[in-house]
This record gives C-alpha cells, sequence and structure tokens, in this order.
C-alpha cells in the first residue's frame, strides 16, 4: 500500500546505499494521523521493509469575530464567523431571553438552533468530526428582535470548544428602544389615623422598561 500524499520522501528511488528524507507540510487537524512508507528493491525477490510516520495533532484550536456593528432598536440579523477543529462547540448569550435566536452552520451543511430566546447553553457535537482531520468554517446567524430596554444593551455570545480554556466571545450592542412607564392607580387614599394601611390601600404597582425616580 502506497503511503499517504501529505507525507512527502524524497528521493522516491535510488541505487545502492541512500538517505531519505521525510517531511509534510503543516497539520492543523486535532487529532495526529499515520502513514506507512515501504522501500522495496527492484530485483529478484524483491525484499522490503517498511517505517511508520506519525505527524503530531495541532491540538483544539478556536477563532472567532470578538465583535460585530450595532443594531438600531428595531433589532437585525448578526453573522458572526470563526473556525475550530473542536469536536463539539457550546454556544451560549446570558442577554438571550431580551430575544435572540442563533442558527449554528457547519461549513453550510449543518443547520442547528443553538440559542432560542434562553440563557441555557447548548453544545453541538459536530456531524462527522471534521476537525480531527483539518479545521472547519462555522458560522452563527443571530435573529435579533425589536429592543424592549430603554438603554443599551450589550449581546454577549459566547463559543466554547472541547477545551473549557479556549472559550472565546463576540459582542455587539442594540440601541435603546423607547421608554415605557405605567402605574396601576390614578388615586392613593389613607386613612386619617395614618400608620398602617389596609392590605394592597397604600400599594402602587410600576410597570417599565426604564429606570425611574418619584418626585
Amino acid at each position: 500500500m502506497a503511503k499517504d500524499n501529505w507525507c512527502t520522501v524524497s528521493p522516491m528511488s535510488g541505487e545502492g546505499d541512500g538517505t531519505l528524507t521525510v517531511s509534510a507540510s503543516g497539520h492543523n487537524g486535532r487529532m495526529g494521523k499515520t502513514t506507512t512508507v515501504t522501500v522495496t528493491a527492484a530485483n529478484g525477490t524483491r525484499p522490503s521493509k517498511s517505517f511508520t510516520v506519525v505527524q503530531a495533532g495541532a491540538g483544539v484550536v478556536l477563532t472567532l469575530d470578538s465583535s460585530k456593528p450595532g443594531l438600531p432598536k428595531s433589532g437585525g440579523k448578526v453573522t458572526i464567523n470563526g473556525t475550530s477543529n473542536s469536536a463539539t462547540l457550546k454556544v451560549d448569550c446570558p442577554q438571550a431571553g431580551l430575544g435572540l435566536v442563533a442558527i449554528l452552520k457547519i461549513g453550510g451543511k449543518s443547520d442547528q438552533t443553538v440559542i432560542e430566546n434562553s440563557a441555557v447553553p447548548k453544545t453541538v457535537t459536530i456531524p462527522g468530526d471534521p476537525g480531527a482531520s483539518g479545521i472547519y468554517s462555522f458560522t452563527l446567524e443571530l435573529q435579533v428582535a425589536p429592543s424592549k430596554k430603554a438603554t443599551t444593551v450589550t449581546f454577549k455570545i459566547n463559543v466554547t470548544p472541547s477545551e473549557e480554556s479556549l472559550k472565546k466571545q463576540c459582542t455587539f450592542t442594540l440601541e435603546p428602544g423607547d421608554s415605557s412607564l405605567s402605574i396601576n392607580r390614578s388615586e392613593v387614599r389613607l386613612n386619617k389615623e395614618g400608620g398602617a394601611q389596609a392590605s394592597g390601600s397604600n400599594i402602587v404597582n410600576v410597570t417599565s422598561n426604564d429606570n425611574w425616580t418619584v418626585s
């Protein structure tokens, strides 16, 4: 069986005593790789000898866009690009409950929803484990809902490979939405004695998406 193409041996033929130089181009797969090189005599019984060539793996790697342009208060789409060779990717966003859906796409072939209005992390096993032998590309396609807050929101998208220490983060902002405020009473009546009041009669509930003060 012939050696794998990634392994280069020079020269590929010779006469009498000789020296073989073995080399290979860089390898970015997570796992090491192995091939067998066989040297065979040309004549007679054609004796042969073989040796094994092992190239080390690159370990786990991950790249990710560190930031994206901000969105208007109406929300919109954000695409985050990354590369990795990890067998798994974990995706989460602490601000997802404000209205965020994210789809993880691996090499344009595997689409999985990883965020759906929830901050709960989701771990995806990469189909076919392409990272064992090389780097693959992925995108996170985000759909952000209109702003529910009257202040700027910073979304922080975390992507973690199988090696936790290599976690990367991408951030972007969402402009403030319209400020809203309402109360559940237009009048509060207090008894003449003051102090304690009938249960709930002196309670006014404030509903708002903004900071507020009382004057």
